[in-house]
């Protein structure tokens, strides 16, 4: 025989006077509604039905069967689908009396009244409607404590988190959040939440979300890339530093071959001490200049060198 403990065990105390006669009278139902199904609906086959209601008891009679294994076996949930799918093929008030009897082990109050309340009305001249009526009372009376609770308390909202990175790690108040649990909306509490996203090379974001009640809120995590500037390689730093001593030694070319010029022109108004002056300024100044073509020549060619035993390794790899 069937037993109930937890919740319904504990309604069962309180319905008082008819506690002890409506179990017992509701386990006499379960085995009589076996026994009925399992003789009536065969009967119903021998009786020239064409091949698709046969079929359709047939396929009813084994729901039935299999919902009252999971019945005793105190699988509510798989008990109540096998009942609903006997009940679409071949309804009955039997069949709503076991979905009733499914429904509240479950915890569904008002979905076990319903059913109930469809025993009584397929059967007319049921002899336990006074008890199944006062069961019905009791569980209306749950189901609206039920409601009452469930509106006293807050309703929570939900987020998702969309345009995410596969490589981001994401924290939500604090506490890193799995893959896993990005794939689907997060429930919350109503209220504000501290999110935060960061990503390698990205810039991180960190934002206060508003969850409303019952809501869905969306949290775009688009993270921009962090700008880089590009470095100047060996050989582009080789290179410029040849072009800017070229440019030295140009520069210090020209100011020789003015002072040079300045020194030829002292010699012939015969300014002999003035000449030889400008003569050795032009000299230091030549001289510079064919040391910073020399030093330009060897950064430029060292580059030229570099730059191409690099790419012989390339090759070679």
């Amino acid at each position: 025989m069937l037993q109930r403990g937890g919740a319904r065990g504990k309604f069962m105390n309180a319905a008082g006077a008819i506690s002890i006669r409506l179990r017992a009278m509701f386990r006499a139902a379960l085995v009589s509604i076996a026994c009925v199904m399992l003789l009536s609906l065969p009967a119903v086959a021998q009786d020239g039905e064409a091949d698709a209601g046969r079929s359709s008891l047939a396929k009813a009679q084994a729901h039935f069967v299999l919902g009252m294994n999971f019945f005793r076996a105190r699988d509510y949930r798989e008990a109540l689908h096998e009942f609903q799918l006997a009940a679409t093929l071949a309804p009955n008030a039997d069949i709503w009396f076991n979905i009733g009897r499914a429904h509240e082990e479950l915890g569904a109050y008002g979905a076990a009244a319903h059913a109930f309340e469809r025993y009584l009305r397929d059967r007319v001249d049921a002899p336990d409607a006074a008890n199944v009526r006062a069961h019905m009372a009791q569980l209306e009376r749950l189901a609206e404590a039920e409601r009452s609770r469930k509106l006293g308390e807050p309703q929570p909202g939900s987020m998702r988190i969309q345009h995410l990175s596969e490589h981001a790690q994401v924290f939500l108040d604090g506490q890193p959040l799995s893959a896993a649990a990005l794939r689907a909306p997060l429930l919350l509490p109503a209220g504000r939440h501290k999110l935060d996203v960061i990503e390698a090379e990205h810039v991180p974001l960190h934002a206060s979300v508003g969850i409303e009640p019952g809501l869905l809120t969306a949290a775009y995590a688009d993270l921009a890339p962090v700008a880089t500037h590009p470095q100047a390689s060996p050989r582009s730093t080789s290179h410029a530093l040849g072009y800017a001593l070229f440019g030295v030694a140009g520069a210090a070319a020209l100011v020789g071959a003015s002072f040079g010029a300045l020194s030829i022109a002292q010699n012939g108004e015969g300014a002999i001490g003035s000449a030889r002056a400008w003569a050795q300024r032009a000299d230091v100044a030549l001289g510079g200049a064919a040391v910073c073509a020399l030093i330009a020549a060897i950064a430029y060619y060292g580059a030229e060198h570099g730059a191409r035993s690099e790419r012989e390794r390339a090759r070679d790899r």
